[in-house]
């Protein structure tokens, strides 16, 4: 017991600095979820499928367009059931998920690292992304799909007192995983080479015992597959809507749309990672580039495999319409990535440790989170599309007889916070709901036409494009909104017509 104390508080005073930026990104995470910003429009609609069916509705294709993995809507049921009423539960799943990731990232670094400085570079980078502290309250997959990727690189490079253990820790997690994240069968892919160079290297009986990892894995993704994915309805509507978002690498390499997709993505990732500064950016590949010279040359082929086989396994998934290669779909690949940039930091690090100033560089390490938190000020907590407040403005001012015109943006937000209590749309002499497939044309000219009196319009997500068409249009027609609310992606405009 006196030696596990003696342990704890050195492994406290040595590294202090790293248990410090764990706490701030808890506290981050918290202050973000306790914040509870408005549900925009996929949330609000995943939202109303999980609360509008039991656990056994869960497990047909939801309504609204929307598809998430069966464990993520089964364990957020649970924990909505926690707060009736109310976002908190719904968000919970996310939140726990980015605790569980930043811990569990922290102890795979110090498993990766023996500069503190790269590990305490390397964490910042995690705890402070602003767009993974934004995703740890969102009521969507893409922060399990972190936690998923950092177990699996954990699980790859912890130690076990028993070869049989590894084998025994990734066949089970890897089931788990395929039912709790969609991306699980892209970090399947670089945990299983990892594994066939480990077990290679390290036991004769290599080749069975890969064999029967990568076989429950097939099995727990098979029975999935058929069960949920397989003649999904929503397939086509999805690839289709996905097209047009430029989210499908060109099958052509030798084309100018291919180069233009790898260089949008190359920027995509370093956003998200840190900044949106060009140079930023650039410093960023330059280091993980670095980094990947750095395990090549330390021959660590089987962790730079870990690293960089999902991130390429999604890119020809996304060449063959299979799977989106968007912002929120590779969040998961930023602590694959910044772990190859530590390796870079850490190359960088061994020709300037024999430099005078090192020292002074290794006492001024907590100058690096101080840094790493730059992009957090004057724009945290972050919210997206803040309906909430544009509800409640037409709940002070709407009277007898108004009516309310629902853009298409809105719909699914109006229908959640109806549902919780905070829109009543039974005190509006008419309601007007627009679906997606209407233009800005059609749109107007039905609130042009089949409305008289006074009548308010609700603009979320799709604030900047329809709004600015109607209140063009409606000032050619002589028109001006008697009562204006604006606030963060979302607005309110009260019209007499």
């Amino acid at each position: 017991m006196n030696a596990w104390a003696a342990y704890m508080r050195k492994e406290a005073r040595e590294n202090w600095l790293a248990h410090a930026i764990i706490l701030t990104g808890i506290f981050l995470s918290t202050w973000q979820f306790a914040h509870n910003r408005s549900l925009w429009m996929d949330e609000a609609s995943l939202s109303l499928n999980i609360l509008s069916r039991g656990f056994a509705g869960l497990l047909l294709p939801l309504g609204g367009n929307q598809v998430a993995p069966i464990l993520y809507l089964q364990l957020t049921k649970a924990l909505s059931l926690l707060t009736p009423g109310l976002e908190y539960g719904l968000r919970a799943l996310p939140l726990l998920a980015f605790w569980a990731s930043l811990v569990l990232f922290y102890r795979t670094l110090r498993l990766l690292f023996k500069e503190d400085l790269a590990v305490i570079f390397v964490l910042s980078l995690f705890a402070f992304n602003p767009t993974m502290l934004y995703f740890s309250s969102e009521v969507k997959q893409y922060m399990t799909d972190v936690f998923v990727a950092v177990l699996f690189l954990y699980l790859s490079v912890r130690s076990y007192t028993k070869p049989g253990t590894r084998l025994l820790w990734l066949a089970g997690a890897g089931v788990v995983a395929v039912w709790l994240s969609h991306i699980a069968p892209l970090v399947l892919t670089g945990a299983g080479a990892c594994l066939f160079l480990q077990t290679r290297r390290e036991d004769e009986a290599w080749p069975r015992k890969t064999v029967l990892v990568g076989l429950s894995w097939l099995a727990g993704f098979s029975v999935y597959y058929g069960l949920f994915i397989h003649g999904h309805p929503t397939r086509e509507f999805m690839v289709s809507f996905w097209r047009n978002e430029e989210v499908f690498l060109p099958a052509n390499p030798f084309s100018w749309e291919f180069l233009i997709f790898v260089k949008q993505k190359a920027g995509l990732l370093g956003n998200l990672v840190f900044s949106r500064s060009f140079a930023v950016i650039l410093g960023f590949w330059g280091l993980t580039a670095a980094g990947v010279f750095a395990l090549l040359k330390q021959r660590k082929i089987a962790l730079l495999f870990l690293l960089i086989l999902p991130v390429l396994a999604h890119l020809v998934l996304s060449s063959l319409e299979l799977y989106p290669f968007g912002r929120r779909f590779v969040l998961y690949q930023v602590p694959l990535l910044i772990t190859a940039c530590g390796y870079g930091a850490s190359w960088l690090l061994l020709f300037v440790r024999k430099v005078r100033w090192f020292r002074f560089l290794q006492k001024g390490a907590f100058l690096i989170p101080l840094l790493m938190t730059l992009p957090l000020w004057g724009d945290f907590p972050r919210e997206s599309q803040e309906i909430k407040r544009s509800i409640e403005f037409i709940n002070v001012h709407a009277g007898k007889g108004h009516q309310l015109f629902l853009t298409s943006g809105s719909l699914s937000a109006y229908r959640y916070y109806s549902r919780t209590g905070l829109a009543d749309p039974s005190g509006f002499a008419r309601v007007i709901e627009v679906p997606w497939a209407w233009t800005n044309e059609r749109a107007f000219e039905e609130l042009m036409t089949s409305i008289e009196g006074p009548c308010w319009v609700l603009f979320s997500h799709d604030k900047r494009e329809f709004e600015e068409y109607l209140l063009e249009q409606a000032s050619k027609a002589g028109l001006a909104p008697v009562k204006t609310f604006r606030t963060t992606g979302s607005g309110a405009y009260l019209f007499m017509l």
